[in-house]
């Protein structure tokens, strides 16, 4: 995400990620940043990759959720049960005997 909305008070900006270093993020916008979808109000932090040529951008913080209609909201998968593998198994495999090659 290229964009954030700064939040002080009852002002809102528009901050672009490439316009902000991550001192001036530490210093000025940490724990301010909403994401810039209207009615979203998912919070938002601020990375800086130095070996990337386009390596800073917002990303949302941890326990934070977007609106369901907000683009920026990732659809997990959903997790996959495991099963024992006895039950996926049909042959009792203690009376096979295996050759060592």
């Amino acid at each position: 995400m290229r964009k954030a909305v700064y939040i002080e008070g009852n002002e809102k900006k528009i901050v672009l990620a490439n316009c902000i270093t991550k001192s001036e993020y530490e210093k000025i916008y940490k724990k301010n940043l909403v994401c810039p979808i209207d009615g979203c109000k998912a919070k938002l932090g601020f990375r800086e990759v130095k070996k990337q040529r386009d390596g800073k951008y917002f990303y949302t913080l941890p326990n934070n959720k977007h609106v369901d209609v907000c683009p920026y909201k990732v659809q997990k998968k959903r997790k996959r049960l495991r099963r024992k593998i006895e039950e996926n198994l049909g042959e009792d495999f203690s009376q096979i005997s295996f050759k060592i090659l």
